[in-house]
């Protein structure tokens, strides 16, 4: 799932299988995305939405699961 917020304005949508995402005809501005995955630990970061077509790349981090012997 990714999310972008600019304060006002909040759009969710989810990535594909490769993990490509994309949001449509959204309004021009700063705003703060969030990448969140399950067993990943979601990653924020900031994009500038300033033309038709803004890339932002992200990677997650896989979350270690802890062994009990």
């Amino acid at each position: 799932v990714v999310t972008i917020t600019d304060g006002v304005n909040t759009f969710t949508t989810q990535t594909d299988a490769v993990g490509e995402y994309e949001f449509i005809a959204i309004p021009i501005s700063t705003y703060a995305i969030t990448a969140n995955r399950c067993g990943f630990f979601p990653k924020s970061s900031q994009v500038v939405v300033n033309a038709p077509l803004t890339r932002k790349d992200m990677s997650l981090q896989t979350k270690e699961r802890k062994r009990q012997f």
